[in-house]
């Protein structure tokens, strides 16, 4: 049975290395990009803006969600998504730097 190394690694570590991974697809960069640019977005909007499935674009929000890098703010009628208010600031300035590489 095969164990798990990452254990091995400080916890800052290895939570550095799972934002950088929820990073490393273009369109969760190009969503975090839009969300750092306006402050919130729709998942319908980017659907338009990237031609990408509805079934695609959530699976890409939801990476988002559950490393934390995004959250949910619900404005009837309408669902948005904005940056997660429990980012450090060190955790902000990491998705910073990797979103204007891409610029």
């Amino acid at each position: 049975m095969a164990f798990s190394k990452s254990g091995l690694f400080p916890q800052k570590t290895r939570s550095v290395a799972a934002l950088c991974k929820a990073l490393s697809h273009p369109a969760r960069i190009l969503i975090v990009h839009d969300i750092l640019k306006r402050s919130q977005i729709r998942p319908s909007e980017m659907k338009d803006r990237m031609g990408l499935a509805q079934s695609t674009i959530a699976q890409h929000f939801k990476i988002l969600r559950d490393q934390s890098i995004i959250e949910l703010q619900e404005e009837f009628p309408h669902t948005n998504y904005r940056l997660h208010e429990s980012l450090s600031d060190q955790e902000t300035k990491l998705i910073k730097y990797i979103v204007a590489l891409s610029d």
